[in-house]
């Protein structure tokens, strides 16, 4: 496309970017965030969110850090996009730190951010931590958790390789056994395995 001197818009760069999370693909990933400036692109959300989303996927939390800082708008998605990149390398502190500064702006986080979260306190053990916002992801903004969250916080009591095949119901589902069981009866709620059997419908 450069080659051909085709012109480039706002939706081009976006697509490239996700395919660069990877580290390899990180030095490619820099040469089109050079793109993304050089065609008037830095302000344009999506792009600067898949810019953020690339280098926070890709090890680089300092290069996220900074599109993240010099954002003058932000959304959901790039304060999930951030709080999702801490999270991988557990630091849960600074997730939390962005979630309140999220909603002290008045962003409205939904469920992506949710899984942000509830995967930081997975990955770093706070137990009680990931109930907190489970619970507050439910009642205080009425967000339907789906399987991803529900396994999230299964795997937050206990690791994937304790989890086993269970027929529920009569039909196949998926990592949820004996362990997943013990992880949900914590949360004092029977009706946490209904609601995981129905967000699948089909399963």
């Amino acid at each position: 496309m450069l080659r051909a001197h085709k012109p480039l818009d706002r939706h081009t760069l976006p697509p490239i970017l996700k395919s660069c999370v990877r580290v390899p693909a990180l030095r490619l990933g820099r040469n089109v965030h050079v793109l993304v400036f050089s065609n008037g692109f830095d302000t344009d959300v999506a792009n600067l969110n898949s810019l953020v989303t690339m280098y926070s996927k890709g090890c680089d939390l300092v290069s996220a850090q900074k599109v993240f800082d010099e954002m003058s708008e932000r959304n959901v998605v790039t304060w999930s996009a951030m709080m999702s990149g801490y999270g991988l390398y557990r630091r849960c502190e600074e997730v939390f730190e962005l979630f309140e500064r999220m909603v002290g702006d008045g962003v409205v986080p939904d469920g992506l951010t949710f899984t942000a979260i509830l995967t930081a306190c997975s990955h770093g053990g706070l137990t009680e931590k990931g109930k907190e916002y489970f619970e507050m992801m439910k009642d205080r903004c009425g967000l339907k958790p789906c399987l991803e969250h529900f396994t999230t916080v299964a795997l937050a009591f206990h690791p994937v390789d304790n989890l086993v095949f269970t027929p529920v119901e009569g039909k196949p589902w998926p990592l949820v056994g004996r362990k997943f069981y013990n992880a949900f009866s914590f949360f004092g709620s029977a009706s946490i395995l209904a609601g995981v059997h129905n967000s699948e419908g089909s399963l």
